[in-house]
């Protein structure tokens, strides 16, 4: 009996810090993008309406390619974004990718901006369902 009653605890744990983990990132990769902007994104979004860029995500990646002899390192960088407030009348997250020796490319789509909100709405209702509203007895 104690061991499922360990169980429990743990899974709700594990659930309050994944909640948090998810409900913090849009909110810092904000923070991170307008520290250290990335200004060829920046120009890119130039071209499009909607005003204001607010990242909803990073992405990085590096690896060694090449021979033992002439290594080099592949770098991929994405950053996702929003454009307020032209979000409301064009839902589109728009993501600018650049990949090792490729050049940056930009694409947007309405699928990953509903997959987004579905996300980040269930990780608040799940923040507030776990850590905010009143436990009853």
């Amino acid at each position: 009996m104690k061991h499922g009653h360990t169980m429990k605890v743990l899974s709700v744990l594990f659930l309050k810090v994944v909640v948090v983990v998810v409900a913090l990132s849009v909110p810092v990769a904000a923070i991170y993008d307008r520290a250290r902007p990335w200004h060829e994104a920046t120009d890119l979004l130039g071209s499009y309406p909607g005003g204001i860029r607010i990242c909803v995500g990073l992405r990085f990646h590096g690896s060694v390619g090449g021979t033992p002899a002439d290594s080099t390192l592949l770098s991929h960088e994405a950053r996702s974004f929003v454009m307020f407030p032209s979000v409301f009348w064009l839902p589109n997250i728009f993501t600018v990718e650049r990949g090792g020796s490729e050049g940056i490319e930009v694409g947007h789509s309405l699928g990953d901006f509903v997959w987004f909100c579905v996300i980040y709405a269930s990780s608040l209702a799940g923040a507030w369902w776990l850590l905010v509203r009143r436990t009853r007895a």
